[in-house]
């Protein structure tokens, strides 16, 4: 079941793969934080890999910018599930 999602404020960091189409070649993933305001209606990348020089990093978020919808992004997140007896078992363990 689908259920409509509204989402005013998000902050959620990605991996770029295969990005030799944005134009960096030779990383196996480009780390990526996303901030999305949709009340201000602004959204913002930032390259996390500080191994790419700056105008690698402009242009994969000038790519970024043209080609990545918010939808495309927000859709693609998935909640993670913690387990409380997990943790109760690692805590009673030590």
């Amino acid at each position: 079941m689908d259920e409509e999602r509204i989402i005013h404020k998000l902050s959620s960091v990605i991996e770029l793969l295969n990005h030799d189409t944005a134009r960096s070649i030779g990383k196996p993933s480009i780390r990526i934080r996303y901030d999305y305001d949709g009340i201000n209606n602004h959204e913002e990348f930032t390259i996390l890999n500080h191994d790419i020089p700056r105008e690698s990093a402009e242009s994969i978020v000038s790519w970024l910018r043209e080609n990545v919808k918010t939808e495309d992004i927000i859709h693609g997140i998935k909640s993670n599930q913690l387990d409380v007896e997990t943790y109760d078992q690692h805590r009673n363990a030590a």
